[in-house]
């Protein structure tokens, strides 16, 4: 990025009406940077100042309004982008994104906001939206959160933090409970053995019932 980029994206403070036209059409689809109140406003005077003869010229009989009308018609195609790329800068300017521009499609009060927007002054924040600044984080205040910010002390540059009770230091904390602690050598408690059941003792031979006699063959 040169500086020859960086500075045209910067608005030019009181500018005159040569210059902001100028600088009107050099800029001709300049999405990015910002342009000054002083820019916008003598821009929009010769717009609608050149609108206004061609149009009064375009009724002048004979055929000589056709050609007016023509070139009044040309003329406000060709400043359809600029102006809003115009409109985009001086967003920017204000510390607005470009797409407040689009609020100006709601009939009557989007016109009386952007018209407060671009009558607004310079916001130092809205450096944000030149080229030399693009993809780099917000650079403006942020409220202080309800709570505290750092519950310990930073460590100092040899990486240690100071002792418990010192100045800045956190309060030491109260001891617990002391926690028995097992070591390799402490003896491990005797396993009692299992109960064993006794094995049931076996019934008795029951008397086995006499075999009936065999009769005697005759």
């Amino acid at each position: 990025m040169t500086n020859t980029a960086q500075a045209g994206d910067e608005p030019l403070y009181g500018a005159s009406i040569g210059q902001a036209y100028s600088r009107f059409w050099q800029r001709y689809v300049l999405f990015y940077g910002r342009a000054s109140r002083s820019e916008f406003w003598w821009v929009l005077l010769i717009n609608a100042v050149i609108g206004v003869v061609l149009s009064s010229l375009s009724r002048i009989p004979h055929g000589g309004g056709v050609a007016f009308a023509t070139l009044s018609y040309l003329y406000s195609l060709a400043t359809i982008l600029p102006s809003l790329a115009l409109g985009v800068r001086r967003l920017h300017d204000g510390n607005r994104s470009g797409f407040w521009l689009f609020i100006g499609l709601i009939p009557v009060v989007g016109a009386i906001i952007l018209l407060v927007f671009f009558a607004s002054p310079t916001n130092p924040n809205g450096a944000r939206f030149d080229r030399a600044n693009a993809g780099r984080a917000y650079q403006g205040t942020y409220p202080e959160p309800p709570y505290p910010t750092a519950p310990y002390p930073a460590a100092d540059q040899a990486g240690s933090y100071p002792a418990a009770g010192a100045a800045g230091s956190p309060l030491p904390m109260p001891p617990g409970p002391p926690v028995p602690s097992v070591g390799a050598t402490d003896p491990l408690p005797p396993v009692p053995d299992e109960p064993q059941s006794p094995n049931p003792p076996e019934p008795p031979n029951e008397p086995q019932p006499p075999e009936p006699p065999v009769p005697p063959r005759l």
